[in-house]
């Protein structure tokens, strides 16, 4: 925080900072929760009874049948959220 001689660019700066500050404390929160809720989905998708909906080995997807490609997915977006987590998480460090 500026002192009591600060000049008008330092208080902005202090002003910009703290909001950046506050915006992370509201922003944190709300990226753990939906982590936490995408990945009970992606637990309920990949096992029964969500995986049974795909369990056919037709239609191919890029070569891989409908049961494996499922689960890949779910594996790519979870490998997603989490990069997004981690992002969110370190974002003040950086």
């Amino acid at each position: 925080m500026p002192g009591v001689g600060a000049g008008i660019n330092e208080w902005e700066s202090a002003f910009e900072y703290s909001a950046s500050v506050a915006g992370v404390a509201v922003i944190r929160p709300l990226i753990r929760r939906l982590a936490i809720g995408f990945f009970l989905l992606n637990l309920l998708a990949v096992t029964w009874p969500g995986a049974t909906l795909f369990r056919s080995a037709e239609p191919l997807v890029l070569g891989l049948p409908l049961s494996m490609a499922w689960p890949i997915a779910w594996i790519l977006m979870g490998w997603i959220v989490l990069m997004l987590l981690d992002y969110f998480e370190n974002r003040e460090q950086r």
